[in-house]
């Protein structure tokens, strides 16, 4: 699937939820009426209530396509901590607010190809739209998986 699809489920999800944290994808294996799929998945969490939770999957299900979604309860308690107003205001002063350290190099996950090539610019968004110069998949990233 392309990035701009998985950006419109984000953009779904954040309407519902105000906002979601997209953990490192995986290989997810389920056995239904006795075949095996195989899925690379994206973990998400969100602050939501349970009726958030199943819009959520509701939206999932019908973006998706799929014929079954997984949710489940972190935690029992959570807690937001906002910065002060003497915090925010110095956060501001910087050119750009806090600065962000951008990956030197793409992985896909397909094939496991890390590297550059002179069309490749490190973007803010951590998937890239474009194809991995080895395999053709669209599924490369900023970064290897493991946050190295």
């Amino acid at each position: 699937m392309r990035t701009r699809h998985h950006r419109e489920w984000d953009k779904r999800v954040r309407a519902v939820a105000g906002g979601l944290t997209i953990l490192k994808p995986g290989l997810g294996q389920w056995e239904h009426e006795g075949e095996l799929f195989r899925d690379r998945v994206i973990p998400v969490r969100v602050k939501a209530t349970r009726d958030q939770m199943k819009t959520i999957a509701d939206i999932t299900i019908q973006h998706y396509e799929q014929i079954a979604v997984m949710y489940y309860m972190v935690s029992e308690m959570s807690v937001t901590v906002y910065a002060t107003d003497s915090q925010r205001e110095a956060f501001r002063s910087k050119v750009g607010g806090v600065e962000e350290q951008k990956p030197e190099t793409a992985f896909c996950m397909s094939c496991s190809w890390e590297g550059m090539t002179a069309d490749m610019q490190s973007k803010e968004d951590a998937p890239l739209e474009e194809l991995c110069p080895v395999c053709g998949s669209t599924d490369t990233w900023w970064g290897k998986p493991d946050g190295d």
